[in-house]
């Protein structure tokens, strides 16, 4: 199981960078997936559900102030900088700047909790705020979306609550209920759940970016743009996700689950989203953000293990009592 967890998780970004050329090039075979998308994304939050317990959202009660930071920060900090990035790099291109704010109005990955894990933050915290902002995202993404969006596509909320409640809430909800009722043997499966969900993520991106083939070479040419504007909103959400945890006087280790909640996207859900009620296009900012995501997120978690190494261990252990939700992303 080790192989495949190196071979699917450690290599994700490879792998989606893979699927993403291939089904570019060669996008007929994989042309079948596109009744499955909704399906698809359903499964991977189905798997993150069968990883949550019910004491994580409980955890609101016990540790509010840390948990309130990262979900305000979440819903409110990243929505912003997105409609920024839309006005300032698509004011003249509405389909992407609607894309652009879609995916800034998703909940976070899941990978947040292993970059969590992996930079000596506060674990317990992370999947705390990624299970909440999972289960209230079908009413806040619908919401966000439609109301910063307005101004350069029509944005159906009704329809995308919709959407959100059949494939986040109830596979969320479902996996919960079944770790409660069958804890061992969910408990048996949880080491390859990280694998089916980079699998299931890389069926996602074939099937996206097969079905936008078209639009996608129509449009080479603003792709670079997509790229920068991609990594901008990524390194200025995660700046100031540590920012907002400073200001509250946080300690480090719940700063560093809070940096990635915030700068963390659930792209593969915004990339569907976007596919879905607006078109081809509005996707493509989301699918850069899949990638770009994993590999800020991974050199930022390098630095900081580099600068946890260089600590006594009694200062490096921070917050990782808990073993992250899983290995899978966005």
């Amino acid at each position: 199981m080790k192989a495949l967890q190196f071979v699917f998780n450690r290599l994700m970004v490879l792998w989606l960078i893979a699927c993403s050329l291939v089904a570019f090039f060669v996008p007929k075979p994989f042309l079948f997936l596109k009744p499955s998308l909704l399906w698809l994304l359903a499964a991977v939050l189905f798997f993150m559900g069968l990883t949550l317990q019910w004491s994580d959202i409980g955890r609101i009660f016990r540790q509010p102030l840390a948990l309130i930071v990262g979900i305000v920060g979440k819903w409110i900090v990243v929505p912003l900088v997105a409609y920024l990035c839309a006005v300032i790099f698509f004011s003249h291109e509405p389909q992407l700047a609607a894309g652009v704010i879609m995916d800034g109005s998703t909940p976070s990955g899941v990978s947040a909790n292993l970059f969590t894990f992996l930079s000596g933050g506060t674990v317990a915290l992370s999947v705390s705020m990624s299970a909440i902002n999972t289960l209230i995202s079908p009413l806040l993404t619908p919401a966000s979306s439609a109301l910063l969006a307005h101004h350069f596509v029509s944005v159906d909320a009704k329809s995308m609550f919709i959407q959100m409640v059949q494939v986040v809430l109830v596979p969320v909800l479902l996996g919960l209920v079944l770790r409660s009722l069958f804890r061992k043997q969910v408990d048996a499966v949880q080491p390859v759940l990280p694998v089916l969900s980079a699998i299931t993520l890389d069926l996602i991106v074939l099937d996206l970016v097969s079905t936008g083939s078209l639009t996608i070479s129509q449009n080479a040419a603003v792709i670079p743009k997509i790229i920068m504007v991609t990594c901008i909103q990524i390194v200025v959400t995660l700046i100031l996700g540590w920012v907002i945890g400073a200001v509250c006087r946080l300690s480090n280790p719940d700063r560093k689950a809070i940096m990635f909640e915030v700068g963390i996207y659930n792209s593969g859900l915004g990339a569907a989203l976007a596919a879905k009620n607006i078109g081809a296009l509005a996707s493509l900012p989301a699918l850069a953000n899949t990638i770009f995501n994993l590999i800020i997120g991974a050199l930022v978690t390098a630095y900081f293990s580099y600068r946890n190494s260089k600590k006594p261990q009694a200062q490096a252990g921070g917050g990782q009592p808990v073993t992250p939700a899983s290995g899978a992303g966005d």
